[in-house]
């Protein structure tokens, strides 16, 4: 009965732990994209702002 317990009690930490593990993945994940658009967005930005810039100066 104890040894049952404890591997039910071993799969199930490690049931949480992996589940976990993937929520992470996925958030870094989100993160990343996040980022990425955040980069791509301030480029363009950036671009414009450049792009202004030469205009005002010239």
């Amino acid at each position: 009965m104890g040894e049952a317990r404890l591997n039910c009690r071993k799969y199930f930490i490690n049931f949480i732990f992996w589940e976990n593990l993937n929520s992470i993945r996925k958030v870094i994940k989100a993160e990343f994209l996040m980022s990425k658009i955040a980069v791509i967005v301030n480029y363009k930005r950036f671009r414009k702002f450049d792009n202004l810039k030469e205009k005002i100066y010239k």
